[in-house]
């Protein structure tokens, strides 16, 4: 019975094993076996429906295995039973995943990505619009990337963008171009938050320190290449750089707070002059704490917050023509064109620039969207600066100077009606730094005050109208800009009751899609300036060649303008002395008697007619009153003899000790 039972045993474990190794046989050959399945489909872009070409298509488990989409956006591709999940994925478009589920036709809509080429821009043709279909050249900043950058001011954000020449002239100020060339106190560029221009009102310079606003707020920041006088009229044949904020009624969820702290370090690198406070090596600190919050009351009515305040130390440099450290000082005003007088306390303050900085600003946002189709938003913002600031008449101690706006938009379908205000004050403390000093440390200097309470009023209107849907479009507005400096006769001295400025403009541009692959754009603008009572026209034209959604070809042409300033037409100021030109002997005064170097506007132009025994052109000087032949060149001395000597007299400070002599001989000889 044991030897049986041991026998029965045996043969039991030997049919089991049998069975076990057959079974894992038939298990290692089931995928040979196994059904496989082909599937099939057609990939397309939401909205547009255009077939897609060259998609991946894999499968999800395995992404070795999968093919890519014809011309025609179809594809094909063999699967087995264990395989769930195909993923679909191209450049510049949201990856999708669609499961199996034994379907045999899997059609695609893929939509593009909020980002890259689906970048919506409205800068281009003051309108919603992809970034690839826009009829410039557009570089955009968004939010994901300004959360990784640090900045001091707006600017800061776009020093990488090609194309955008950045010329930094302290840390919170630059000048900034997009196109042609860069320049001191420039305000080529037009600068736009939200539509609103950003500019200081009749100065007409891009202050960024004085732009309210900060990174936690700035939704996105829209770089304009091409000129933009055709839907923007004068002062944008230079480009556009445009902040766009956040709306309150963004935000997830009820509220959303942003806090942030930034703080920095650095060491003085050159050696300090005699009086100087601060030495070689000394620590310098900045710190910029600033923040952001949004409240959502309900999905039609918002509410934002912003500020931010920065204090640090700038960079050390003192320029030569300027007075000695520790040299005394008085202020007072060369008003409405007049000498120099002293203010009535005749304080005086002994010199040194001050590079500490102190810049703060705020602002609030109420956003009301009662319907789809209507919105309302009331915005209004104030900054502070004290700082060094480069002008073309040497720097300017800028002590407080303020700047507020206060703006009202409303947007009803495709109506959109705006008024800002924008309002500039120097303060009483602020002042253009002497050139040109003469005597020594002893010798008092006289410091020009410098008073700016300017405004901007600007009212705009615009409509867009759609007579083909998805064809053509039209877009046309109006504009009309009220300039309006007071400088109490400080900057604009003998111009001071003559300088505001009247400037209007009309404006239509229109849009037709022969195809999803060729548009055309033209648009005019009219415009007019009471000053200089002169009309000009903008014409704009771009044709868009689209191969394929990830490509466009341009071919672009614009006429553009710039409007003279308030400082080119109304600017009298004086800042540095020179030797008086002697008319008797043809040379300069001896004696010490000196004139204030001024910088004057010229709000009449230059005057040509057509004179003469012969109808030669003839031009008009202003010494004399009287019409010369421009062939005639016997009063240059008066114009350049001051230019050269003072040329000189830079270089010769300039030059290395053993040169200095030579240097009069070169620039005769130039």
């Amino acid at each position: 019975t044991l030897f049986r039972s041991y026998i029965l045993h045996l043969f039991k474990l030997y049919f089991m094993k049998k069975v076990i190794l057959f079974l894992g046989i038939m298990l290692c050959f089931i995928p040979i076996f196994a059904q496989e399945t082909t599937i099939t489909g057609t990939v397309i872009e939401t909205g547009s429906n255009s077939p897609l070409t060259g998609v991946n298509v894999v499968i999800k488990e395995n992404p070795a295995v999968g093919v890519t989409t014809d011309l025609n956006g179809k594809y094909s591709l063999t699967v087995t039973p264990e395989f769930k999940t195909l993923v679909f994925s191209f450049v510049g478009f949201d990856e999708i995943e669609e499961p199996l589920d034994g379907r045999t036709t899997i059609d695609v809509s893929m939509k593009e990505q909020s980002y890259g080429l689906n970048q919506v821009v409205i800068s281009a043709s003051k309108r919603q619009e992809k970034l690839i279909n826009a009829p410039a050249s557009v570089s955009i900043v968004t939010a994901e990337r300004l959360k990784t950058q640090t900045s001091l001011t707006a600017i800061d954000n776009v020093k990488k963008i090609p194309g955008v020449d950045i010329m930094t002239t302290g840390l919170v100020s630059a000048n900034v171009n997009l196109r042609g060339f860069n320049g001191i106190f420039d305000g080529s560029m037009l600068t736009m938050v939200d539509n609103r221009i950003g500019r200081v009102p009749s100065l007409r310079v891009n202050a960024f320190q004085l732009m309210p606003g900060n990174n936690h707020d700035i939704d996105k920041i829209e770089i304009v290449r091409g000129p933009g006088s055709a839907l923007y009229g004068p002062n944008a044949a230079d480009g556009v750089l445009h902040i766009i904020t956040k709306s309150p009624l963004d935000i997830e969820g009820k509220q959303e707070t942003n806090l942030s702290f930034t703080t920095g370090m650095r060491s003085v690198i050159i050696d300090a002059p005699e009086g100087a406070t601060f030495k070689k090596g000394d620590f310098r600190m900045v710190y910029k704490p600033e923040f952001r919050t949004a409240v959502k009351f309900s999905d039609k009515i918002g509410l934002k917050l912003s500020g931010k305040y920065l204090t640090g130390e700038d960079w050390e440099n003192y320029d030569s023509r300027e007075p000695n450290i520790g040299q005394p000082m008085v202020f007072g005003t060369v008003q409405d064109g007049n000498v120099w007088q002293a203010n009535e306390d005749g304080a005086v303050e002994l010199f040194d620039r001050n590079f500490g900085i102190v810049n703060y600003n705020g602002d609030a946002r109420l956003d009301i969207r009662p319907t789809n189709d209507t919105e309302i938003i009331l915005a209004s913002g104030l900054s502070s600066t004290q700082n060094l600031e480069l002008t073309g008449l040497g720097a300017a101690q800028s002590l407080g100077w303020k700047y507020w706006y206060a703006q009202s938009r409303f947007r009803w379908k495709n109506l959109f009606v705006q008024y800002f205000i924008n309002s500039s004050n120097a303060g009483s403390t602020t002042y253009l730094i002497p050139q040109g000093v003469a005597g020594g440390i002893e010798d008092t200097v006289q410091a020009q005050l410098l008073i700016d309470k300017s405004k901007l009023h600007v009212v705009q209107l615009q409509h867009n109208w759609e007579p083909i849907e998805n064809r053509l479009r039209f877009i046309y507005g109006f504009d009309a800009l009220f300039t309006r400096p007071n400088t109490e006769g400080s900057i604009n001295g003998r111009f001071e009751n003559e300088d505001n400025i009247n400037q209007y403009g009309g404006y239509v541009q229109g849009e037709y899609e022969f195809s999803p692959k060729f548009k055309l754009v033209g648009a005019t603008r009219l415009d007019y300036h009471d000053v200089i009572d002169e009309y000009q026209v903008s014409p704009r034209l771009a044709f868009l060649y689209k191969p394929d959604p990830k490509h466009t070809i341009r071919a672009t042409y614009n006429k553009a303008f710039s409007t003279p300033s308030s400082l080119s037409l109304s600017l009298d100021l004086a800042n540095g002395v020179h030797p008086l030109w002697n008319g008797s002997t043809n040379d300069f005064n001896t004696n010490g008697v000196l004139m204030n170097i001024r910088g004057i506007g010229n709000p009449s132009g230059y005057n040509y007619n057509f004179g003469g025994d012969n109808g030669e052109v003839m031009y008009h000087n202003f010494w004399d009153d009287q019409y010369y032949s421009v062939n005639n060149t016997s009063n240059n001395h008066i114009y350049f003899a001051n230019i050269i000597d003072v040329i000189t007299a830079q270089l010769q400070a300039q030059a290395p000790e053993e040169l200095q002599a030579n240097v009069p001989l070169i620039v005769g000889f130039l």
